[in-house]
């Protein structure tokens, strides 16, 4: 926390928001009800010749004694049709949690912590999905394919791209195929550009 080396405004601002996605919690749940079995809990899954690890935020029964994996996130609420990528990584966690731990959890849910605490009900902060042998057979070869086609680029040195609004904001945008760039330029010209571009942005 020191390491952030924050001024006075900063500092505020931080410890107002961090009240804020407290706050946000306890009109979720009251924590005293929670049946917690482990937090901040690494865990592991070997899928041949890949293997992954995460930090599991909470793990913990419901009263019916079901197995919950719940993440946080510190973001505004999204709909559930915006949250592929959430569902995949707490499948993922699911996954690992069933070798790691010998038990594969029942549902894996989101907590939602930021946003107006007066616009958003806590109904909405809340995402679940259920986890079942089907979920985790096909998140782990999701991460296969997926590890596959990494490692296969890799040796080919040939890369799709993807373009998204977040292009706008790539150091190498300019040198991307995608938008009509060389990136056999980039080996030469980037370390240049992008040691200039750092120059200045430190005045």
């Amino acid at each position: 926390f020191a390491a952030l080396a924050l001024s006075t405004e900063e500092l505020a601002v931080f410890w107002e928001d961090s009240r804020d996605h407290v706050r946000a919690y306890y009109r979720i749940e009251n924590p005293r009800a929670a049946r917690i079995e482990g937090l901040e809990r690494h865990v592991e899954a070997d899928l041949g010749d890949l293997s992954v690890h995460g930090i599991v935020d909470r793990i913990e029964r419901d009263d019916t004694g079901r197995l919950i994996v719940t993440d946080y996130k510190t973001g505004k609420p999204k709909p559930e049709r915006f949250s592929t990528d959430y569902a995949r990584q707490l499948q993922l966690y699911a996954l690992m949690c069933e070798q790691s731990l010998g038990v594969a959890p029942d549902e894996v849910r989101l907590f939602f912590l930021g946003g107006s605490l007066q616009q958003i009900p806590p109904a909405q902060r809340v995402l679940r999905w259920s986890s079942t042998l089907e979920s985790r057979r096909r998140v782990r070869d999701e991460a296969i394919d997926t590890h596959g086609r990494i490692a296969a680029s890799c040796t080919s040195g040939e890369f799709a791209t993807n373009t998204s609004p977040l292009c706008n904001w790539c150091d190498y945008k300019s040198w991307c195929p995608a938008w009509g760039g060389d990136p056999a330029r980039a080996v030469h010209e980037a370390p240049v550009v992008l040691r200039r571009r750092e120059v200045v942005a430190r005045g």
